[in-house]
């Protein structure tokens, strides 16, 4: 559809965001997180990078390092109880032990919330877990 509108006012714009788009992102958290950290100056992440630990497949929203390096984006709704989900506590006792499972395989996992978002908290975040740069881009 942007191919038909050369010369429309803010069609680089919207080649551009077509360009950039991935519909591996699964959430508005994950889509903006990407949106940032590309901003902020940091390697392009994979997306749902999958490992595999003692057998069981995890996954995680991006990855970096060939997945020696995980991101997690949180959002509440990822610990809502939903039919056959479990309680809040059982919902989060299974995370923790999720993570610590990927951590025992030697995986880093770095996570974030909508509240970091922003570029000086997620930059510190993504910088301080060691997310390479492929610019100097803002700290």
């Amino acid at each position: 559809m942007v191919d038909q509108l050369a010369g429309v006012h803010g069609i680089k714009a919207a080649r551009a965001a077509v360009a950039f788009a991935d519909a591996r992102a699964e959430s508005a958290g994950e889509s903006i997180s990407r949106l940032l950290i590309h901003e902020l100056g940091f390697q392009a992440p994979d997306l749902q990078v999958e490992v595999v630990v003692k057998g069981r497949r995890y996954r995680s929203d991006f990855g970096w390092e060939n997945g020696a390096l995980l991101g997690e984006f949180d959002g509440r709704s990822k610990y809502k109880v939903s039919e056959g989900s479990g309680t809040p506590e059982e919902i989060v006792w299974q995370e923790k032990q999720r993570e610590d499972a990927i951590r025992s395989d030697g995986h880093r996992v770095v996570r974030w919330i909508w509240a970091d978002l922003d570029h000086g908290r997620l930059g510190r975040i993504l910088t301080n877990a060691g997310v390479p740069r492929h610019t100097a881009g803002p700290s």
